[in-house]
């Protein structure tokens, strides 16, 4: 609901909120479009049309920012922290692992010269962008939405799951995206989150492919040896 007040050009608008059994089902109004995903699958969509939807929604977010602190930003960092080290897919050796990762990423914020906060849709993705013929968008599924520190998260989301763009839309908006060199790190924390709650199990492939992701993405940007995940 609050994503819709700050973005109401480019998202749907939530009728209700409602508990059924052990889950919050949202209700969202009807919009008659199709996944930027399935579009681009059938060939209905241009590259080149994706990356003016991915420009809009960029500018939509830009004019929503607000000035925040590193006190925040850390803040942030440590409730996903804790979050995390719940999870019994870690053990001692993983937790070595996450405490390197986070302590790094703690450097990181505190060299910072600034900090901005912005509500994000959490789960920004090809396949949570409803498009129609005329190339009106919506932007759906917003149970992840927050306000957070990490502004540049929606983005590297949204390139991860865009494989199909060609490297030179994706190189012009790494360029523009992305200016925190750290954020592919926290992305693959968040999405470790995410993937926790989306999936039915601990043992589930796409949480163990992000760990892997992360543990990867660490190590090439450490130094020092790193602790091996258990496989």
């Amino acid at each position: 609901k609050r994503f819709n007040e700050l973005f109401p050009d480019i998202s749907c608008k939530t009728l209700f909120i409602i508990k059924f059994s052990n889950f919050d089902v949202l209700g969202q109004e009807y919009f008659d479009g199709f996944s930027i995903d399935h579009l681009i699958t059938n060939s209905l969509i241009t590259q080149k049309e994706v990356f003016c939807i991915y420009n809009k929604i960029y500018h939509s977010y830009n004019e929503n920012i607000l000035d925040s602190s590193s006190e925040k930003m850390l803040n942030e960092l440590k409730t996903l922290k804790n979050y995390l080290y719940k999870l019994p897919i870690f053990k001692n050796k993983e937790k070595c692992f996450l405490e390197d990762v986070f302590n790094s990423l703690v450097e990181d914020i505190n060299k910072l010269p600034s900090h901005k906060l912005r509500y994000s849709q959490g789960d920004l993705t090809p396949s949570n962008i409803l498009v129609k013929n005329n190339f009106e968008f919506k932007i759906i599924d917003c149970e992840f939405a927050k306000f957070t520190n990490f502004i540049e998260d929606d983005f590297v989301r949204l390139l991860i799951h865009s494989k199909f763009l060609h490297k030179n839309y994706t190189y012009i908006l790494e360029q523009k995206l992305l200016k925190y060199k750290f954020i592919n790190i926290y992305y693959y924390l968040n999405q470790i989150y995410i993937s926790s709650i989306k999936c039915a199990s601990y043992k589930d492939y796409h949480l163990h492919f992000d760990i892997t992701n992360l543990f990867n993405l660490h190590q090439t940007r450490s130094k020092t040896d790193s602790i091996l995940l258990d496989s």
